[in-house]
């Protein structure tokens, strides 16, 4: 289960708290599935050209974006490698300094600089962590992560297989069900607007199902 975004009105907004707020170093993480391939931030912090975001371009390609010197300069780096619009694909985007590491499916896929960066990263606080928006991206999307540390490689590959790959996630949405209290510990719950709870398969192992005999992965 996930939740199903329609592609044009459907989002939900996390809101903007000091506990989500300034993280020079961060995580995006998620399982995505698109139907219509958009031009959209999937993952977004403070604002589409001003803050941090996880794009889905019109190729499936990603994008990561970090604003530098106080907004003047909008650093961006698209992958070589696309994650189509047919397969599910966990997708993650960590940075600490240019350039990001990006993800698809546990393995580090190439980036290429699409706009330079500035000198000094922009913590672009004040504004709300949205889950596709704005731009509306046509997709299933769960499992979805924004934490204040790079994960490493192990770590993102952990959230692949079992959903929550540390202790002490900031923020941490499953939207395997219809609730979006936020299961980290930051101040990021979720607010919809539209959107539906629907099928969508993943490898994710829940606590203790594995322990009762349902496996692991596909």
């Amino acid at each position: 289960m996930a939740r199903d975004f329609n592609g044009t009105t459907d989002f939900i907004d996390c809101g903007s708290d000091a506990s989500v707020d300034g993280f020079t170093a961060y995580t995006f993480a998620c399982w995505v599935k698109v139907d219509t391939g958009e031009y959209v931030p999937l993952l977004d912090k403070e604002n589409f050209n001003q803050g941090k975001s996880l794009v889905v371009l019109a190729n499936t390609a990603l994008q990561v974006r970090q604003t530098y010197d106080a907004g003047v300069a909008l650093g961006s780096w698209n992958t070589t490698a696309q994650i189509g619009t047919t397969n599910r694909a966990h997708i993650a985007a960590t940075f600490s300094g240019a350039p990001p590491t990006v993800y698809i499916n546990g393995a580090a896929v190439s980036v290429a600089q699409n706009s330079p960066p500035g000198t000094t990263a922009d913590s672009g606080d004040g504004e709300s962590l949205l889950l596709n928006g704005p731009g509306r991206l046509d997709c299933q999307a769960g499992y979805c992560i924004w934490h204040d540390r790079v994960l490493t490689a192990a770590e993102v590959n952990r959230a692949r297989w079992w959903g929550r790959p540390v202790g002490g996630l900031k923020v941490y949405h499953p939207l395997v069900t219809d609730k979006l209290a936020n299961e980290g510990s930051a101040t990021a719950d979720g607010t919809a607007t539209g959107t539906t709870v629907a099928a969508f398969a993943t490898p994710v192992v829940r606590p203790g199902m594995a322990m009762m005999g349902m496996g692991i992965g596909w």
